[in-house]
């Protein structure tokens, strides 16, 4: 009688020795870039988080445009326009049209 390996069986085996040689050739190359390696050590100060206020980081930002607004305006140039297109009857839309148009008009805009 015949010695029969299942398809299964054999499959894992290829898959076994592939697996094995791929696990040697990764250690060959960790113990090859190993000694080039360079040994970095941790610093002894930790960093501490810093909390962020996001009114005051869009009040800075709003500055800033309303400067590069000016910037362009006394350059001669033409001030910048926002145009929008509002479909529908949408009451969600419209309040936030609304308040586009109200951020555009502090910033400088028409």
């Amino acid at each position: 009688m015949a010695a029969s390996i299942s398809p299964l069986r054999s499959s894992y085996r290829i898959c076994n020795s592939l697996s094995f040689h791929h696990y040697r050739a990764k250690l060959r190359m960790h113990r090859k870039c190993e000694s080039q390696r360079r040994h970095l050590h941790a610093s002894v100060t930790r960093h501490a988080a810093v909390v962020v206020s996001g009114t005051e980081m869009a009040r800075q930002i709003h500055r800033e445009i309303q400067r590069e607004v000016e910037e362009l305006v006394t350059g001669g140039n033409m001030r910048p326009h926002l145009g929008v297109v509002l479909v529908g009857d949408d009451p969600a839309s419209r309040t936030y049209v609304r308040n586009k148009t109200r951020a555009a008009s502090i910033l400088g805009r028409k």
